[in-house]
């Protein structure tokens, strides 16, 4: 009798932990619209806390599930746009909901990236902007991008691109065959 009781103790508290814990957590969902009010689809949303991530839906909307309850940051990004920062607080079985607008953008920005050559120096019209891979910020129109191995200088892109305010760009270069693709 007593080794039923034992096994039937184990049992209940097996199941009811898991729903005890459930009960402790809860949920960050909300929304990423553009500044005309569109929904911003395929922007990440990230709790750094947590390294939590998600993705925004073509309605603009996210979810991120099983969220011990507390206070987090939740920020969201896209190429061409300033991250943005917001805090939430999570209570038990609860969902927070947060909601982001990005701003019109006023420079276009360029990602490069450069496989197989890393450090590689950017110029944008003639002068040095930094090194690949990475987001460089550039003024409205037309512009001479060049992408060179520092080693071996032979090895180079070249492509010229014409951008427009808000424009965010993401370019691959190869510079074994001197080619840039976008991304």
């Amino acid at each position: 009798m007593r080794m039923r009781i034992g096994l039937l103790g184990c049992v209940l508290v097996c199941v009811a932990r898991p729903v005890a814990l459930a009960a402790q957590e809860g949920a960050i969902t909300g929304t990423v619209q553009e500044a005309d009010g569109k929904p911003a689809f395929g922007v990440s949303v990230i709790v750094p806390e947590l390294r939590a991530t998600a993705v925004t839906d073509i309605a603009g909307r996210f979810q991120i599930s099983h969220i011990p309850f507390g206070d987090y940051h939740v920020v969201v990004s896209r190429l061409g746009r300033a991250p943005l920062t917001r805090t939430v607080a999570v209570r038990a079985g609860q969902s927070a909901s947060v909601d982001f607008t990005f701003a019109a953008p006023d420079n276009p920005t360029v990602q490069i990236r450069a496989p197989g050559a890393v450090g590689a120096v950017v110029t944008v019209d003639g002068r040095v902007q930094g090194a690949a891979p990475g987001e460089f910020v550039v003024a409205p129109g037309s512009h001479r991008f060049k992408v060179s191995e520092t080693a071996e200088p032979n090895r180079y892109c070249v492509w010229t691109a014409t951008l427009s305010a808000g424009d965010g760009l993401c370019y691959n270069c190869d510079t074994r065959n001197r080619r840039s693709t976008g991304c």
